[in-house]
């Protein structure tokens, strides 16, 4: 959902800017918003392609998500099925098959620069405020882009 600000409407625009940029838009019925769950995939999958929609890629804000669409897909027996892409790097996305291309955020990174900052602030050390960000890397071991 777009309350969720960093994984709905951060997301949500990315994909927005990105389509534009390719010169691309989104219409309104090819877009969903979803639980974080492999059943809501499968039943958002069904919304949206059920009524013969053939897209040549589907981009989940979840891996869960993602693998909940491929299990829609299979069960439909698509030839030439569309790629199917997650955001997270979860297990799940690695060993599903075909293996889901994700987004590996690196939010244990931020966790780690965290806790030294505090434990050096309680061992007395002068540390300074800062803001760091991290990025994030595509994964797509096994996938075919």
């Amino acid at each position: 959902p777009q309350e969720d600000q960093a994984a709905g409407l951060a997301r949500y625009r990315g994909y927005c800017d990105a389509l534009g940029e390719a010169g691309l838009f989104q219409s309104a019925g090819r877009y969903v918003t979803a639980k974080f769950t492999i059943e809501s995939g499968y039943e958002k999958a069904r919304e949206l392609l059920g009524a013969g929609t053939r897209p040549e890629a589907v981009l989940c804000a979840a891996d869960e998500m993602a693998i909940g669409v491929l299990r829609y897909i299979k069960e439909q027996g698509w030839e030439r099925p569309p790629l199917v892409t997650g955001h997270g790097d979860s297990v799940l996305a690695r060993v599903a098959a075909p293996p889901v291309p994700t987004v590996r955020y690196y939010y244990e990174d931020s966790g780690i620069l965290a806790a030294r900052t505090i434990l050096e602030r309680i061992g007395g050390q002068e540390t300074a405020a800062r803001e760091v960000c991290l990025g994030y890397k595509l994964v797509a071991e096994g996938a075919s882009l």
